[in-house]
C-alpha cells in the first residue's frame, strides 16, 4: 500500500502541517497518524502527530488530543520526549516532538539485568518529574518508553494522563495496558495515584529482564513466573506489582532509589553515582513552595447561588478557587480548590500522596478516605494560611499558601 496513505481514513497524508513539512508516515495508531517532519525554517527533523479526520468533529477527542501535547511541554526532562509546538492543519489538530530512534516495546529478547535497570531507573526520574506536579501518567509501559537521538531514555504518550484540575475521565472508563494497569486502575482510572504508574514501571522491568509479557503479576505466584529474575531485581518487582496500592512503593523517586541500590549490588560497583543524577533530576522535598507553568485558561464559570450568596460575608476571608501551593511538614503540596471538590498533593516523608477533598463549609476540606484529617483554609491579614488537622491525634500543622495557578473552574470527573 502506498505509505502516503492512511489505511483508516483513505485520503492522501498533508504535505505540510504548520511549519512541518511532513517526508514520510511512520505509524498509525487508534485515533492518530505519525509523520516524521521536517521544520521549514530550522531543518530540524521532528515527529508530528495528525489527529485523523473522522474524529475531527468529536470536540472530546480534539480536547483529549490536544491535553497530551500540552501536558507532555509541561515537564521540561532530559527523559521526557520533548514537545515543540501543536496546531491545526486544515481544522486537523497536530502536534510536533522529538523524533525518536525507536522503544522498548520493539526489543522481544531478554535484555541484560544491568541495562535494564538503567532503562527503568531513567523512566523513572522522568515519572517522578510527572508525580511532582501531579500528573499520573496512566499508561506506563515498553510502547511508551523510547529511545531519544543519544541513545538515553524517553517518557513520552502522555494522553491517558490524568492532570490537576483537567480530567476527561469517566466512571468506568478503560485506559491503559492490559498487563500493565495496576488493579485499581482496572476497576476505575479516576482514582489512581502514583502507585499505579510504579505498577506499570515494575511490569516493564519483568518484560525486559525476562522477555515475557507480565499479565497478573499482582495474582500471585510471582515466584513461578519469575524464576529467572535475579533476587535483587525480584524484591523490586514484587513490591512495585503488589494488589495493594499501599503496599508497593509510593512513588517513583522510592522506587528509583530501590532500582539504584539492585544495580549495585548485581553490578558491584557503588550506587553513588545514580543516586546523585537522582537527586539532581528527582530532588526531594525541598521549602519552597511546587510552582506550575503559566498557561492561558478560560474565565472560570459563573458562581453558583450557594457561592454568590456567601460572597458578602467571606470575601477577604476564605480562598477562592484555584492551585494553592506551600509547604506541610517539609514536604511542597498543593491544593487544587474549586467549588464542590478539590485535591490535595503532597509529598510526604514516605512519598507522594494524592487525595481526593470534599468541601465541608468555605474554609474547611475533609480528606475522602477512612480517618482522613480537614484542611482549614483562610487569610490572616495579606497571608493565605492553612491548618491541616490530624482525625485520629488531633494535632493541628499550620503553613502558608501561595498561589501558583490560576483554576479554571471546577475539576471534571476524572
Amino acid at each position: 500500500m502506498d505509505p502516503a496513505f492512511d489505511p483508516f481514513v483513505g485520503t492522501p497524508a498533508p504535505n505540510q502541517l504548520g511549519p512541518y513539512r511532513v517526508v514520510e508516515r511512520i505509524g498509525v495508531g487508534g485515533v492518530g497518524t505519525l509523520f516524521r517532519a521536517v521544520h521549514q525554517d530550522t531543518g530540524v527533523e521532528a515527529a508530528v502527530k495528525v489527529l485523523k479526520a473522522q474524529f475531527c468533529d468529536d470536540e472530546g477527542m480534539r480536547q483529549r488530543f490536544l491535553a497530551e501535547p500540552q501536558t507532555q511541554a509541561r515537564l521540561d526532562h532530559p527523559h521526557v520526549l520533548r514537545i515543540f509546538e501543536w496546531g491545526e492543519f486544515d481544522q486537523q489538530p497536530w502536534f510536533a516532538m522529538e523524533l525518536a530512534t525507536g522503544s522498548l516495546e520493539q526489543i522481544h529478547e531478554p535484555v541484560p539485568v544491568e541495562q535494564a535497570l538503567e532503562w527503568i531507573f531513567d523512566a523513572l526520574l522522568a515519572l517522578s518529574a510527572a508525580h511532582r506536579v501531579g500528573i499520573i501518567h496512566r499508561d506506563v509501559k515498553p510502547h511508551n518508553l523510547l529511545f531519544g537521538a543519544d541513545g538515553k531514555i524517553r517518557l513520552a504518550d502522555f494522553g491517558s494522563a490524568r492532570l490537576p484540575l483537567a480530567g476527561a475521565t469517566f466512571p468506568g472508563e478503560w485506559l491503559g495496558t492490559l498487563g500493565y494497569m495496576s488493579p485499581e486502575q482496572r476497576q476505575d482510572a479516576r482514582w489512581v495515584g502514583p502507585a499505579s504508574d510504579v505498577y506499570g514501571m515494575g511490569a516493564t522491568l519483568f518484560r525486559m529482564v525476562t522477555g515475557r509479557a507480565p499479565p497478573g503479576l499482582f495474582e500471585g505466584g510471582l515466584e513461578a513466573k519469575a524464576e529467572d529474575l535475579p533476587q535483587a531485581v525480584f524484591e523490586v518487582v514484587a513490591r512495585a506489582t503488589r494488589y495493594r496500592a499501599d503496599e508497593r512503593f509510593p512513588g517513583a523517586r522510592a522506587m528509583a532509589t530501590e532500582v539504584a541500590h539492585s544495580w549495585s549490588r548485581i553490578s558491584g560497583k557503588p550506587a553513588s553515582s545514580w543516586l546523585t543524577r537522582l537527586h539532581e533530576l528527582a530532588p526531594p522535598a525541598d521549602a519552597t513552595a511546587p510552582r506550575a507553568p503559566v498557561r492561558d485558561l478560560p474565565p472560570p464559570p459563573p458562581l453558583p447561588w450557594w457561592r454568590r450568596l456567601f460572597r458578602w460575608w467571606e470575601t477577604n476571608q476564605s480562598v477562592e478557587y484555584g492551585l494553592w501551593g506551600g509547604v506541610r511538614d517539609d514536604g511542597p503540596i498543593t491544593l487544587e480548590l474549586a467549588a464542590n471538590a478539590a485535591w490535595a498533593t503532597w509529598e510526604s516523608p514516605t512519598g507522594i500522596r494524592v487525595t481526593p477533598l470534599v468541601r465541608e463549609n468555605p474554609f474547611r476540606w475533609r480528606e475522602q478516605r477512612d480517618g482522613g484529617g480537614t484542611y482549614i483554609i483562610g487569610r490572616q491579614g495579606s497571608n493565605i494560611i492553612a491548618a491541616y488537622v490530624d482525625a485520629r491525634s488531633g494535632t493541628r500543622t499550620e503553613f502558608t499558601l501561595v498561589n501558583v495557578e490560576s483554576a479554571a473552574g471546577d475539576p471534571r470527573s476524572r
